[in-house]
């Protein structure tokens, strides 16, 4: 049996293993290699003549990605493949000022596809006169109609249901929530939608800042009159939660959905120290560093504008009718030590007598990726739009 070994299985494992050192690992490092970049790129040309044809493509350009969650760096790493026929690591320094241009473009056309989507399913636009006060400009201003308030901006649906309560929405952004919206309205055709941008929150350089926190609510309930909605249902993310912080008594408020609440334990460390401060190691961390912490906008309305001590939330505070929506991964906020403080218990469960929806395993906003994960918050906010419920 040893002769066997020496004689035929030790000299095949010595040829196995020189075939994969010599051959197979140089042969698989030459072929990740991109082929040399050509020397004539028609890149400018191509781009217009390919975002001139993008009828058909309502959701463009989220086929090119595995996630819908889409970020500036996935853009590039598009247009670097397409049109420099190459990856990050090769890129050439000199391409840096065309390449943002055409990121530029691929994000203005995201936010008028956005803006699209949400006048085809009923909404329409109200701003005060902040054309020329915001970069990149909202050319979408231009034609919207007059806010009543010139604090804040807002997409209304109409509300004509004699049954149920209309929903006021406190976000970031809007690009993220449209399949959300959607899904909203497909349960309940005839609610009413008041949908608040917080710009400073939105990677806009803007003169305005998020106005004080009187000042604040003084808007969002003049707008609310304005718009003949004498009750309504909040539903809050992230730093929409605020919001939540400061009307959460209200009676004009008639239940509240938070999701990733970061007025909660506020008086942790957590957020503030994540957002700002923590140093980025993964891919998600670092996603946050850069496109959140690191605009301008944005850190000065977290280091200048958010008073925590005016915006924490307790317990005690959450009345009945608030359901939260928590994040296991969360990076920003302690959502297992928040889960911990609202149910007193260490196990998982669906639901508690406060309404508390967790979800182990994603990160912060990712809960509205797929329809599977908002599937809770729209039975949560089904619920609490009905006025047959005790209150």
């Amino acid at each position: 049996m040893r002769q066997v070994f020496l004689y035929w299985v030790f000299p095949y494992a010595v040829l196995e293993s020189s075939f994969y050192v010599f051959v197979y690992l140089p042969r698989k490092k030459r072929l990740q290699k991109h082929p040399q970049c050509s020397s004539t790129r028609p890149s400018t040309a191509l781009f217009v003549k390919c975002s001139q044809r993008l009828s058909g493509a309502p959701n463009y350009p989220l086929g090119w990605f595995s996630s819908h969650d889409l970020k500036h760096e996935n853009v590039v790493e598009c247009i670097l493949w397409a049109l420099f026929s190459c990856g990050p690591e090769d890129a050439q320094e000199s391409w840096n000022d065309e390449i943002e241009i055409y990121v530029k473009k691929i994000v203005g056309l995201v936010d008028l596809i956005t803006c699209v989507r949400l006048y085809a399913i009923g909404f329409g636009h109200y701003s005060p006169s902040i054309f020329g006060r915001v970069f990149p400009p909202r050319f979408l201003t231009l034609f919207s109609k007059p806010s009543i308030t010139e604090h804040i901006s807002y997409w209304y649906r109409p509300h004509k249901s004699l049954n149920k309560d209309p929903v006021v929405l406190s976000m970031i952004g809007l690009y993220p929530y449209v399949p959300f919206l959607k899904e909203l309205i497909r349960t309940n055709p005839d609610m009413g939608i008041l949908l608040i941008e917080l710009i400073p929150i939105t990677m806009h350089i803007t003169s305005n800042a998020i106005p004080p926190q009187l000042e604040m609510l003084d808007a969002l309930y003049t707008t609310m009159n304005s718009l003949g909605m004498s009750r309504a249902v909040l539903a809050s993310h992230s730093y929409g939660t605020v919001i939540a912080a400061h009307s959460i008594t209200k009676p004009l408020i008639t239940g509240q959905l938070l999701i990733d609440p970061v007025c909660l334990l506020l008086h942790l460390p957590n957020v503030a120290y994540n957002f700002l401060y923590c140093v980025p190691r993964r891919a998600n961390e670092w996603q946050l560093w850069y496109f959140a912490s690191q605009d301008p906008d944005i850190a000065y309305t977290l280091s200048q504008c958010f008073f925590w001590a005016d915006n924490i939330l307790w317990k005690d505070d959450l009345v009945p009718k608030v359901a939260v929506i928590l994040l296991g991964d969360d990076q920003i906020i302690p959502a297992s030590a928040v889960q911990m403080y609202l149910t007193g218990e260490e196990e998982v469960k669906d639901r508690w007598l406060l309404e508390v929806l967790y979800y182990p395993g994603l990160d912060h906003a990712t809960v509205f990726d797929t329809k599977e994960q908002r599937r809770g918050m729209i039975r949560v906010l089904d619920k609490f739009m009905s006025r047959s419920l005790i209150r």
